[in-house]
């Protein structure tokens, strides 16, 4: 019989050849089935041994190397305590400490809006030190803020190069100093800057000296920024000083009304109604003013001159001694508050504007109150302290005339008591300037 091999070689050349005859040939019945089990007989044998293994191994390797890698994870956290979750777990805090970065960032850039909005408010206010501090917590969160930086320089306008004396040449320095910086960040000419803030400044600047500049001023800031409380209450003084008491009004309450805890606008306001001889809402002011603030000594001179030109001295009695004790020794740390250092002006019109003449008129004031209720001798013995301070008592001479012009609806100046005021004043007068 010939080899399977050479079987299959004849068939195919058959097949080539002869393709009917192939045909024919396999259409045999007997034939097919002896050449089937001749193919049978010719097939290779199973391979045994390391062959057959290897070719297990390969159809099987994605399942042998999952469970090796299975297995490591397994006696990586059993043995060494690594969480086979590491990975996805460091992934997972790196995303979350990048997201609370984020956060934080955000934060701290809302925190120094913040306290740039805080320290500009302080600013139209004119709350120097608390806008110096919103300025330096903003420097702190945003080192180098260009905002902060020029905020910090405009809290610090007004403060004292040397003593406790303020240069007027130093502050419109730094004004100008400040406006150049502004210019030279906005790439304009300086001319262009027209900062509210500045312009607040520079007509404190004038206006003791020029009423009619420092106007300008004041409205030049309003016009740049209506919400500069400061700017409003100044232009109020600059308009009672020129003879625009309805005008300083209405400027008053406007910097009440966007800073209700003005308490100099407040006693402005309280002293327009005592001019005006409207003395209810000026009592109900002056004694809102005290329990907010009762170490300003202001509002309880205001009071009591109230109950004065009221006709009522008796009354007027229940202030002047809180008024001469927080004058007095021992209290110096009151002269320090911000409304007992500024200038009082007072209803009859007079200024005081250093604290020995703001005493003086205490101890006169309360004298002339204890002359209208019959007590001669404590009027004597007050004239006599203020004839001890440190200045002339003939330099309050007109301001206690325009008081006592001020009682003659009430105490007409021919009143016995008034010339009994007037002898001892006068007396202390001459002890004084000895």
């Amino acid at each position: 019989m010939p080899a399977p091999a050479e079987l299959t070689a004849h068939l195919i050349a058959l097949a080539d050849s002869n393709p009917a005859a192939l045909s024919s040939l396999l259409a045999d019945p007997e034939l097919a089935k002896r050449l089937t089990k001749i193919g049978a007989n010719a097939a290779p044998a199973p391979e045994k041994g390391r062959p057959q293994m290897f070719r297990i191994v390969l159809q099987l390797w994605p399942i042998i190397a999952s469970c090796c890698a299975l297995g490591t994870l397994v006696i990586a956290w059993l043995v060494y305590g690594v969480s086979p979750m590491h990975a996805w777990e460091e992934l997972a805090h790196r995303q979350a400490e990048y997201e609370r970065e984020t956060q934080d960032r955000s934060y701290r850039k809302q925190l120094v809006e913040m306290h740039l909005s805080s320290g500009n408010v302080f600013l139209g206010a004119r709350q120097l030190a608390a806008a110096k501090v919103e300025f330096q917590r903003a420097l702190l969160l945003n080192p180098g803020n260009i905002a902060a930086e020029l905020g910090l320089l405009k809290s610090e306008v007004f403060e004292p190069a040397s003593g406790d004396l303020v240069d007027p040449e130093i502050v419109e320095r730094r004004l100008s100093m400040i406006t150049e910086g502004m210019a030279m960040l906005n790439q304009v000419d300086a001319q262009e800057i027209q900062d509210a803030h500045v312009l607040m400044f520079s007509g404190d600047l004038y206006e003791s000296s020029n009423p009619a500049q420092a106007e300008a001023k004041y409205r030049a800031a309003i016009e740049a920024d209506s919400t500069m409380a400061h700017a409003h209450f100044a232009l109020g003084e600059v308009r009672e000083k020129m003879g625009d008491p309805d005008g300083a009004k209405e400027s008053y309450e406007e910097s009440v009304n966007l800073s209700p805890w003005n308490l100099a606008a407040q006693t402005s306001l309280a002293r327009l109604n005592v001019m005006k001889h409207e003395y209810e809402p000026a009592i109900s002011k002056y004694n809102t003013l005290i329990g907010v603030s009762p170490d300003d000594l202001l509002p309880y001179l205001g009071l009591a001159r109230t109950y004065v030109l009221m006709g009522s001295p008796d009354a007027a009695s229940r202030f002047y001694p809180s008024l001469l004790t927080l004058s007095g020794p021992g209290h110096e740390d009151i002269a320090k508050r911000p409304l007992n250092q500024a200038p009082w002006t007072l209803a009859s019109g007079g200024t005081l504007g250093n604290w020995e003449s703001k005493r003086c008129y205490i101890l006169l004031a309360a004298a002339l109150n204890e002359c209208l209720i019959s007590n001669g001798d404590r009027a004597s013995a007050l004239i006599t302290q203020a004839a001890a301070l440190p200045m002339s008592m003939s330099d309050l001479d007109n301001t206690i005339e325009a008081d006592l012009r001020d009682l003659v609806p009430t105490v007409p100046d021919d009143d016995p008591r008034i010339q009994d005021f007037r002898a001892r004043w006068q007396k202390g007068i001459a002890e004084s300037s000895k």
